[in-house]
């Protein structure tokens, strides 16, 4: 299985660092398109909307050698509170990280917005820096319309869904959100793993 975990700011230093030194121990960390090997599960860690702390976080996860996305919204780079696109560019340079778009504006996209610029100028903004194959739909929300235009350029599709995966082949990747864990093993006990393996199961028959 794959666990994704979904953070928007790291936690407090000496809990985050406990977090990752059990995932570092346990799990095999993975970037969108990378199986772990036979017998191991993956660990992704995701972070949204690229807030001007994830620096900080970042040298923790690198630290530890495990693997990163970045979900960034390509209007709110440069804005207060948010990174710049030099310090994205810089994190880029350490091979544990990738980018995921995760929009232009942070629109919800079940609701009437330009998809145009929302899912595929905001691409093409990022691949001025990087490879892009990945999309983080905003507050979890998708329309037939948006899940459709984003499938036609992207490889990976993620949203909340509070589940594990399978494969990366699943058709949407489910995230497990991280920012209120009351203890930093929490998303990896025998109960909360065989809970997102059920929930990714109920997710699929209700097609969410």
């Amino acid at each position: 299985m794959i666990y994704t975990l979904l953070y928007h700011h790291a936690p407090a230093k000496e809990f985050f660092e406990e977090q990752l030194r059990y995932i570092a121990t346990n799990y095999q960390p993975v970037h969108p398109g990378e199986e772990p090997l036979k017998g191991k599960d993956g660990v992704l860690l995701t972070f949204d909307d690229a807030y001007a702390d994830f620096p900080a976080a970042f040298r923790l996860i690198e630290k530890y050698g495990l693997k990163a996305t970045l979900g960034v919204p390509t209007d709110l780079v440069g804005t207060p509170k948010y990174m710049t696109w030099d310090e994205i560019k810089t994190l880029l340079d350490s091979p544990l990280l990738t980018l995921a778009c995760h929009s232009h504006t942070h629109a919800n996209l079940a609701e009437p917005c330009d998809l145009d610029l929302e899912i595929v100028q905001s691409k093409k903004l990022l691949e001025e820096i990087a490879p892009i194959n990945t999309f983080i739909f905003p507050y979890g929300k998708i329309s037939p319309e948006a899940l459709d235009l984003a499938r036609q350029h992207y490889t990976y599709l993620m949203r909340i869904g509070t589940a594990a995966n399978a494969s990366w082949s699943d058709p949407l990747l489910y995230r497990i959100p991280a920012d209120d864990l009351a203890l930093p093993k929490e998303p990896f006990g025998l109960l909360h793993r065989l809970r997102y393996q059920a929930k990714r199961q109920l997710n699929l028959l209700r097609r969410k």
